[in-house]
């Protein structure tokens, strides 16, 4: 008997996992109008924060309690990777640092090769660029790339 399938779990979990987000950078030339997406090679880690300053409109008359509104947004995305030689998702984050350019980024949900539709674009500085390279464990960069602007669900 040969099986072709097995019966799916309908109490599975229905969770992301974190290992299916994936950081592109774009590498197009500057003369090019259409994104090239490249991954940055060796990806480990990926945490996008997303805040708003607090505005305190308290007032008197509000019962003793502190009311607050969120004030202007801002973004950044942390990331570490594994150094991998020749990789030019890595190489476009070195220029980028290195001549203080914004990047244009995009962190994405992706399985098996197929875009979920969980996927963040924007332009952003790269503000802090680690490379840590112990004896023991392999080589890795960790970044910090600062939103410059709005962080959006659609490429722009």
């Amino acid at each position: 008997m040969t099986i072709s399938s097995l019966p799916t779990n309908p109490n599975a979990a229905q969770a992301s996992l974190g290992k299916n987000f994936l950081i592109y950078i774009d590498t197009r030339a500057s003369s090019a109008t259409e994104a090239v997406w490249t991954a940055v090679g060796g990806q480990k880690t990926a945490s996008l924060k997303r805040s708003a300053e607090e505005i305190d409109a308290s007032c008197k008359t509000s019962g003793g309690w502190k009311t607050t509104l969120a004030g202007q947004k801002s973004w950044s995305l942390d990331m570490e990777s594994v150094v991998v030689q020749d990789n030019t998702g890595k190489e476009a984050l070195d220029y980028a640092y290195e001549n203080g350019v914004q990047a244009h980024i995009k962190l994405e949900e992706n399985v098996g090769g197929v875009a979920t539709g969980n996927v963040f674009y924007g332009w952003a500085a790269v503000t802090d660029y680690s490379l840590d390279a112990p004896q023991d464990d392999v080589t890795t960069i960790s970044a910090t790339l600062s939103g410059a602007g709005a962080l959006t669900t659609s490429e722009a």
